[in-house]
C-alpha cells in the first residue's frame, strides 16, 4: 500500500504495519492509501482484486495475469535463500513465484 499524501512519512507507514488491516480498511475507505502503483501500471496489481481483499477476512485466489506483480510476505526461516538469478528490474516476484 501506498501513502495518497505526499506528506506521510516513515512513521505513518510504520503505525499502519503495527496495526495491521483494520486501519488499512479505514484508511482505504477514506482514500487515504491505495496499492502502490496501480494507477501507473494496471496489470501489476490488478489481479490483487485490492477491494475485495480489504473486505474480506478469509483467504482467496488472485488470477494471474501476464504483469502480475504480487507481494509476498513470508518468513525468512520457512523460505530458500533469494534465487541470484532473479535480479534487475521487472517480474521479479512473478518470475522466483513460477519457479519456486
Amino acid at each position: 500500500m501506498e501513502f495518497c499524501d505526499p506528506s506521510a512519512d516513515l512513521q505513518d507507514a510504520q503505525d499502519l504495519a503495527a496495526a495491521g488491516k483494520p486501519l488499512a480498511k479505514q484508511l482505504y475507505r477514506q482514500g487515504k492509501i491505495s496499492a502502490f502503483a496501480a494507477d501507473q501500471y494496471p496489470p501489476g496489481h490488478r489481479a490483487t482484486l485490492t477491494s475485495r481483499w480489504m473486505m474480506s477476512s478469509e483467504p482467496f485466489d488472485a488470477l494471474y495475469e501476464e504483469g502480475y506483480e504480487p507481494y509476498v510476505l513470508v518468513s525468512r526461516i520457512l523460505v530458500p535463500l533469494y534465487d541470484a538469478r532473479f535480479q534487475g528490474y521487472a517480474l521479479l516476484t512473478p518470475r522466483e513465484r513460477a519457479h519456486s
